[in-house]
């Protein structure tokens, strides 16, 4: 085989390559996608075109056998490190624990010891070249399946929509001597069909005005309940004398807002007044998980 296809398309750069423009796709994205497919078939490939031009599968470079250990060490931590990442960008979807996270690091490093660990480096080609195969599928395997899991996922969601009527975080002390804090982010929601009327500002006495807060519940004179989303007060110069006025911001509405704790992600990318989407998913491999929109 041509000896710049091996440099090109089975490098450890390429692979690096496609690793990094993982990273920078959106994971329920068309792209995303064909990506993990094209990254995971990539090693099979590989080895079927050494066993078939009968060569011997290099470690580090293909095609590049020459380059100093330093190269090799570098090629090294770097692959490492871009498999953290993309095992964080892959698993977002989720909500993990630190356990999982921790199991899915080291399965692969134990399996691949259970099986060849404590064997002799293989002289034959043909074992070397399915050592190094499984070496990479043994990493390769768990990102993909969870990737796979709710990428090629079609099946239809469970919806609910829901209105933010405000965001909040609290900051706490841990229990975790190598965190001295940890900060928690919450949604405060409201189903959609719960809201019956547009928000509005209407005037009420002032015993109403400090009886109520802020997206607390608000029962007005019309015997109709309503949320709280903002309070007014100050002098209207339109009435005479100038006494004070007080005012209330009115969602009608037959619920109240639940808490609801969500990822600094998903944070940052809503803010108060907008509506959220939220699908539930049975997952391809039956292992469920959500979207936001």
């Amino acid at each position: 085989m041509n000896n710049l296809l091996y440099r090109v398309f089975f490098s450890a750069i390429t692979r690096m390559v496609l690793g990094i423009a993982l990273l920078l796709t959106d994971p329920l994205s068309v792209t995303f996608r064909y990506l993990i497919v094209i990254i995971f078939l990539l090693p099979l490939i590989r080895y079927f075109v050494h066993e078939r031009q009968q060569t011997e599968m290099d470690v580090f470079f293909t095609g590049y056998p020459k380059l100093g250990i330093i190269s090799h060490v570098f090629i090294t931590v770097g692959v490492a490190i871009l498999y953290l990442l993309v095992l964080a960008h892959v698993l977002q979807i989720y909500t993990t624990s630190y356990f999982w996270w921790i199991l899915m690091i080291i399965t692969p490093v134990i399996c691949w010891y259970l099986l060849f660990g404590k064997d002799a480096t293989p002289t034959e080609r043909h074992e070397h070249n399915r050592r190094a195969l499984l070496r990479t599928v043994a990493f390769y395997l768990l990102p993909f399946f969870f990737a796979v899991n709710y990428a090629f996922d079609f099946s239809t969601p469970r919806s609910a929509k829901y209105y933010i009527t405000r965001t909040d975080h609290n900051t706490y002390l841990s229990n975790d001597p190598d965190i001295s804090e940890t900060t928690v982010y919450y949604f405060y929601l409201l189903p959609t069909e719960s809201i019956t009327g547009i928000t509005h500002w209407q005037k009420v006495p002032q015993s109403d005005y400090y009886s109520v807060r802020n997206f607390g519940r608000y029962n007005g004179k019309d015997s109709l309940h309503y949320l709280v989303m903002d309070k007014w007060k100050g002098r209207d110069s339109a009435s005479l004398p100038f006494r004070e006025q007080f005012k209330l911001l009115l969602l009608r509405t037959d619920t109240i807002p639940t808490r609801q704790s969500v990822p600094y992600r998903l944070y940052k990318r809503f803010k108060e007044g907008d509506s959220l989407n939220k699908e539930e998913h049975d997952g391809l491999f039956g292992i469920k998980w959500v979207s936001y929109h």
